[in-house]
């Protein structure tokens, strides 16, 4: 493989999505934690900032209260310009008891202070003695309120904090982030060293070589598909060979003409050819079974299970401060991509289980089973998911024509759905290499016979008319040299003559070919 080839096919590997799937999961964290510490520390800030404001004022009240009583302004100014001279402080302001200004100190520019700390102090008069108007009055001294002062604070200290606290988060966040994904690297990379002996012995055995194994898969849920997948090859192993043996016993079956046992003989041809369509089905479906189902479940519940906690945290962050930016985009944006990034991890899983679940459905079929009704239109679509699966229709169109109210058929439902993935695949193989041929699928009921139809078109060459008359006969076939066996169509002309049906062909040099099958509606047979 080139290094064009593995970087474009490294987005959709395994290992790169699982470190991607955790990288994103750490740096969501670490923003997250980033945020919260900043969202913590920024109001005790402004607290602290406040409380220094406040012990400003009451000095500055407590040092101008002898002055303030006796009138001495300039003590007054000097006082104030003292406390203006503090760090922090934009001005200072003393008022006497009527509300006018005595001194008004500012070392700073004149600018806007609708976000400055204030903080004002009255002054009370103490136990300085009775003023003259009390002595003439004879009354006696009482404490009182003689002025007020008031401190401004700038948010240049504040200003300071916030941003070294902001610098000490994010640098922290962002080594925890690179320590955790490089730990993440190299656990992905354990948990999925197993993978690539695995997928090179599906690609073996997807070659025909059935003799092959695979080894080296570890003791986890991969070593057990390994197993299960070395038991299925020495099957189909054994399989190859009997469907040879058969092959040469029904020759002379043939020969003899003895009916019996020409039928067990095509009995268990039917179940070889099943089973090597079993096979094939296997093989081609290495690229789900390489997705280890176990440990994505187990890497999904615990990255959904996490997120759930984590997100109503950040949601209330959210909805206190506001939108954010989390993994370079806003925070409403971050939530939608990790929510379908777990439902992205929940498809594949579900996928996996259901392309088990239909081999497992085709292998267990009953030959014997023929008088149990059947949908035509989903023996038809089981065979297109074959077909599919195997990926054979990636340049080639399919038109389904699958109307509702067909009656359905009596009959084996794996042996009908044998026919028609015969004669599908019959119709790929018809269209030449490198065309975008089409291929059309329709069912429907003849209305004069009451038969239920099914027919295969395709846009293929054309059968030649040297072989026509001897089509439906076994070891017939215009691909032998290609590695055709000549036994499709005999096949499956016998089961659909087993079922009290017809398979008929019509067929033009160059414009294609199309195979019609014939059954009669349950209960008309």
């Amino acid at each position: 493989m080139t290094g064009e080839q593995r970087k474009n096919r490294l987005p959709g590997s395994l290992r790169f999505r699982l470190f991607a799937a955790f990288s994103l999961f750490t740096l969501l964290m670490s923003a997250a934690f980033t945020c919260l510490w900043i969202a913590h520390d920024i109001p005790l800030f402004k607290r602290i900032s406040a409380e220094k404001a406040e012990l400003h004022a009451k000095q500055l009240s407590s040092r101008v209260r002898l002055p303030l009583f006796s009138g001495d302004k300039d003590a007054v100014a000097y006082y104030a310009t003292e406390t203006a001279r503090q760090k922090g402080v934009h001005k200072v302001a003393v008022f006497d008891e009527n509300g006018a200004a005595i001194a008004e100190v500012s070392l700073y520019s004149e600018a806007a202070d609708k976000d400055f700390i204030k903080s004002e102090a009255k002054v009370t008069s103490g136990d300085f003695g009775p003023t003259v108007d009390q002595l003439m009055g004879g009354k006696a001294s009482t404490a009182r309120d003689i002025g007020k002062v008031r401190v401004v604070m700038n948010n240049e200290e504040l200003n300071k904090q916030v941003l070294s606290l902001v610098a000490t988060t994010t640098v922290t966040g962002l080594l925890f982030w690179l320590l955790f994904i490089f730990i993440s690297y190299l656990i992905v990379r354990w948990a999925t060293s197993s993978i690539k002996p695995l997928v090179n012995g599906l690609k073996a055995m997807h070659g025909g070589d059935y003799s092959a194994r695979i080894v080296g898969c570890g003791q986890d849920e991969l070593a057990d598909a390994a197993s299960a997948i070395n038991d299925l090859a020495s099957a189909l192993q054994l399989r190859e060979a009997d469907n040879a043996r058969l092959q040469n016993e029904l020759i002379e079956a043939m020969k003899t003409e003895v009916q019996e046992e020409r039928k067990k003989i095509m009995a268990k041809l039917i179940q070889t050819n099943r089973m090597t369509s079993l096979g094939l089905l296997v093989s081609s479906a290495a690229h789900e079974i390489n997705t280890p189902n176990g440990a994505i479940r187990l890497a999904g519940q615990k990255f959904a299970k996490t997120w759930n906690d984590v997100v109503a945290i950040l949601d209330k962050v959210a909805q206190d401060e506001g939108d954010f930016v989390l993994g370079g985009m806003q925070y409403s944006m971050s939530r939608i991509e990790v929510a379908n990034s777990l439902e992205l991890i929940n498809r594949c899983t579900v996928r996996i289980d259901q392309v088990l679940k239909n081999l497992r459905e085709y292998s267990i079929g009953e030959q014997s089973s023929l008088f149990e009704p059947i949908s035509i239109n989903r023996v038809v679509n089981d065979a297109l998911s074959i077909i599919n699966a195997h990926r054979l229709l990636e340049d080639i169109s399919i038109d389904r024509q699958l109307p509702e109210g067909i009656p359905p058929v009596s009959g084996n439902r794996y042996q009908l759905g044998q026919v028609v993935t015969n004669l599908l695949m019959n119709a790929m193989q018809a269209i030449p290499a490198g065309d975008r041929g089409a291929i059309a699928v329709i069912t429907g009921i003849d209305d004069k016979t009451g038969e239920v139809m099914v027919s295969v078109k395709d846009s293929g060459t054309g059968i030649p008319q040297e072989i026509r008359n001897r089509l439906m006969e076994p070891f017939v076939s215009t691909r032998l040299e290609k590695g055709g066996s000549g036994l499709g169509l005999y096949i499956s002309n016998y089961i659909i003559s087993e079922h009290n049906g017809s398979l008929t062909f019509d067929s033009a040099a160059g414009s294609g070919t199309t195979f019609t099958v014939r059954l009669p509606a349950a209960g008309n047979q």
